[in-house]
């Protein structure tokens, strides 16, 4: 099976990005990794929440402010999924 990227860029969206992880983690494929690319949230729940979600099959890394498409653009540049769905 082939791996599959999920990329989801995040600027203080604490409050939906649990329900979001989770229709990733969820749904049936096996074989998927999801990317948040925190863009800069200063919001504390957003960081907090953020912080907890580091796993083997959900990464995280940071960009500072530089909006939705070059955030989820930074997301792509580090999937390793043969395929990628932003």
């Amino acid at each position: 099976m082939e791996l599959v990227s999920v990329v989801m860029p995040c600027y203080n969206d604490g409050r939906y990005l649990q329900e979001a992880a989770a229709s990733v983690r969820e749904q049936t494929y096996p074989e998927w990794e999801l990317i948040i690319v925190d863009d800069g949230s200063d919001d504390e729940e957003t960081i907090q929440i953020i912080k907890q979600m580091n796993s083997e099959k959900v990464k995280i890394f940071h960009t500072d402010r530089v909006r939705p498409a070059e955030a989820r653009n930074y997301g792509i540049r580090h999937a390793h999924g043969k395929y990628i769905l932003p």
